[in-house]
């Protein structure tokens, strides 16, 4: 389970719970920021991030600090679906359609296969959104 802190900035009716985190370096070496050459790409954007969570039955107000999770079974998905599926459609789209109708064929057949994976990703995660938000594993404060 990845962890992360943050603090909840919103708690709408219908039990939307927006969480402010604090951006991490790419290394996770925060103690090292002075000698960090990756901190010169972080300081000019937005270290601050706001998130909707997904509440887990817990009784949430403005103000509270939370520990946010999401397992790397989820992170492992999404990236399956958002890079790999994609570029096996693309592959297999061209290989596909070189075989039918030589150069044409391969750029239709690839293009046509990937916008088929893309429909299909956007189809997944629509459907099973609230299984990709972050959870609240519990309040600290």
């Amino acid at each position: 389970m990845l962890e992360e802190r943050g603090v909840v900035v919103e708690v709408t009716e219908q039990g939307i719970v927006s969480v402010l985190t604090q951006r991490q370096s790419a290394c996770g070496q925060c103690q090292n920021e002075k000698a960090c050459s990756s901190q010169l790409l972080t300081s000019s954007s937005k270290s601050q991030q706001t998130t909707i969570v997904n509440a887990n039955g817990l009784l949430l107000a403005k103000g509270d600090e939370v520990l946010l999770g999401v397992s790397e079974v989820m992170v492992w998905r999404g990236l399956l679906q958002l890079y790999i599926w994609p570029l096996v459609a693309l592959t297999t789209g061209g290989i596909g359609g070189e075989k039918i109708a030589n150069e044409l064929g391969a750029i239709v057949g690839s293009f046509m296969c990937l916008a088929l994976a893309l429909w299909s990703v956007r189809w997944l995660t629509q459907r099973d959104s609230d299984n990709y938000l972050p959870i609240v594993i519990k309040k600290l404060f």
